[in-house]
C-alpha cells in the first residue's frame, strides 16, 4: 500500500452516509475482496485523580480502524491504477 495511505470514502450500511479517512490496506478472505480503513471516530476517556474523588468523563477526537467489504470503500482512479500496478509487481515477482 502507498504511503501515506492514500484517501479514501467509506459508505456506512443504510443511509448513514460516508466518512472520509484512508485505505491502510486490502485483503481477499473467502473469495471476498475487504478493505481496512483508517477512520476518525470519538474516543471515550475517564479519569479520576484519587481514591474516592469523583471521576472526569469526556470524549476526544481519535482514529479507529474498520474492515469493510471493498464494494463500500470509493478511492480516487489515480489511487486504484497505483493499486493495480502494484499488484501487477507483486505477481510478477512471485512467478
Amino acid at each position: 500500500m502507498p504511503t501515506p495511505y492514500p484517501e479514501a470514502r467509506l459508505h456506512l450500511p443504510g443511509n448513514a452516509g460516508t466518512v472520509k479517512g484512508h485505505l491502510v490496506r486490502m485483503e481477499r478472505h473467502g473469495g471476498q475482496l475487504w478493505a481496512l480503513v483508517r477512520v476518525p471516530a470519538w474516543k471515550r476517556w475517564r479519569s479520576q485523580l484519587a481514591v474516592g474523588e469523583p471521576a472526569t468523563e469526556g470524549i476526544a477526537p481519535g482514529v479507529e480502524e474498520a474492515w469493510a467489504p471493498a464494494e463500500a470503500v470509493d478511492v480516487s482512479e489515480e489511487v486504484m491504477g497505483d493499486l493495480r500496478a502494484q499488484r501487477a509487481l507483486e505477481r510478477l515477482g512471485a512467478a
